[in-house]
């Protein structure tokens, strides 16, 4: 892997490969596009303001009236779509309540990735464009796999048929069925798990010999679960049906424990029960009652993830954002 460079939106980043420094024997497609749509969320005093930013760079800008009070809608230089969302009244980061420092008067200091804060909320999340007939069993294999708690929504002549995955406060990864679907170019998502269900993931990816392995970086390999945790990481690329093994969706995931590197600058914000139970040592004999867990490459992605009590489900927390080549 060559040059890489981070861009945060709250406690979010894209990660971006420099198109010039990408190694013989990837994947051949530098300026990678997300099959879907990207979620961002803006304080709604400052849209008016990327509009205006947006604009004086050349890219056409479109209101929309999604979200709880409307947005705009762009496209990036490589034809990544983008939706900018107001974020709702009061709410400064995205991640749970319990791990995101507020900025009211008197108390904890805003804590940022490295490279300092962003104006943007967050990385909402994405709407992958998903083929016909695939939603309901994307969401039985994240539920499968991670225990999410995923909602399927059925197409109707108003909706179309759509898995929701939460990630994080206010976050999810959304699987929309579409007549027209992009081939994979290797974007990729990452996403922090908590405690057990990561070795329970790894393992029920094992059995099915989906555990991934990139090219781009050899140092990291995950043949057995010791390694995963050695690495505090593990990938996963195909999504498939569980009672056929027929490939769904192709998405590189980067799952991540909470002790990887790139957790460290926001490990101050768990509250006491999941610094306890981060604290744990973590093996692959874990007992599927504890959590916590850890991981590499995605650099400084931020941590969302819920505590033990947490309402979102033991799958993780904050996505790392697609690995496009963007803004």
């Amino acid at each position: 892997m060559g040059a890489l460079s981070w861009a945060n939106i709250g406690l979010q980043q894209f990660h971006l490969p420099s198109a010039d420094t990408l190694e013989a024997g990837d994947d051949g497609h530098p300026d990678q596009r997300v099959r879907g749509v990207i979620v961002l969320a803006w304080p709604r005093d400052k849209l008016a303001g990327l509009a205006a930013r947006l604009e004086d760079h050349g890219y056409a800008v479109t209101t929309t009236t999604k979200g709880t009070d409307g947005g705009l809608a762009f496209r990036g230089p490589h034809g990544n779509r983008f939706l900018v969302e107001a974020a709702p009244p009061g709410v400064d980061r995205l991640g749970p309540p319990v791990m995101v420092p507020t900025t009211t008067p008197g108390a904890a200091p805003v804590v940022a990735l490295p490279g300092g804060p962003s104006e943007g909320v967050g990385v909402r999340g994405v709407r992958f464009d998903a083929p016909r007939g695939t939603a309901r069993k994307i969401c039985d294999f994240y539920a499968h796999v991670f225990g999410a708690r995923v909602e399927y929504v059925s197409e109707t002549s108003e909706i179309t048929a759509t898995c929701r995955v939460p990630v994080g406060e206010g976050q999810a990864l959304e699987f929309v069925e579409a007549d027209d679907v992009a081939a994979y170019d290797g974007h990729h998502v990452c996403l922090y798990v908590q405690g057990d269900a990561f070795v329970e993931a790894y393992r029920r990816l094992s059995d099915r010999d989906l555990v991934y392995y990139n090219p781009r970086f050899p140092q990291f390999h995950y043949e057995t679960l010791d390694l995963a945790l050695r690495f505090d990481e593990f990938r996963l690329k195909d999504i498939v049906d569980l009672e056929t093994g027929v490939v769904l969706y192709e998405l590189e995931h980067e799952i991540r424990t909470l002790r990887h590197r790139g957790f460290d600058p926001l490990r101050g914000l768990l509250v006491s029960e999941a610094s306890q139970e981060e604290d744990r040592p973590l093996t692959s004999s874990s007992s599927s009652e504890n959590n916590g867990t850890t991981t590499e490459e995605c650099g400084h992605s931020p941590p969302v993830a819920g505590a033990p009590e947490s309402p979102e489900p033991p799958v993780a927390v904050s996505s790392g954002g697609p690995s496009s080549s963007e803004l």
